[in-house]
């Protein structure tokens, strides 16, 4: 997790990586389905609702709503109405094997700005990686950081709880 500054709002940095025991294909093909995603989400404890499932030129592109109440300090969740509630679009691109996702958060949405990129990458002979980069931005005085912080050490957590599932369905097969 890094740190930087952006103006006078600090600003948070995901970057992580997970390396896999299978080709690139193969954990591309399975991250970017909807029903695996799913399933995933289910065991991480994380209630997920898709909205929306196309076909673009590029790949599959979903719209999800996700609800976490523990994403929040609970300090704040009178701000947020008790959980956080996110609608989440992700773009994924057969051709380069990454997709771009941005959160919509239920409040606030002009002072919030969560987004990335997950890429998988070959690294050898049936082996690759996940890499996660993304930004998260809570512009709301004296309470954003504290925010930013605690959805930032989620998101990082969801990340890593994940990597047990896909050792188990994609790896293991």
């Amino acid at each position: 997790m890094n740190l930087g500054v952006n103006g006078d709002v600090m600003t948070q940095k995901i970057d992580v990586k997970h390396r896999f025991n299978c080709s690139a294909e193969t954990l591309f093909k399975h991250l970017s389905d909807d029903a695996f995603d799913s399933k995933m989400m289910a065991e991480l404890g994380i209630n997920k609702e898709t909205l929306e499932a196309t076909e673009t030129k590029d790949g599959p592109r979903y719209r999800i709503r996700v609800k976490d109440k523990d994403s929040v300090p609970e300090a704040f969740r009178s701000l947020v109405g008790g959980e956080l509630v996110y609608v989440e679009t992700r773009q994924w691109f057969v051709e380069t094997l990454d997709n771009n996702w941005k959160i919509k958060t239920d409040f606030m949405t002009e002072k919030v700005n969560i987004h990335g990129i997950v890429r998988v990458v070959a690294v050898d002979e049936g082996h690759c990686e996940r890499q996660i980069q993304g930004t998260v931005e809570i512009k709301i005085p004296l309470m954003g950081k504290k925010i930013e912080a605690k959805i930032m050490e989620a998101l990082v957590e969801n990340f890593e709880k994940s990597v047990a599932f896909i050792e188990k369905h994609v790896v293991a097969g």
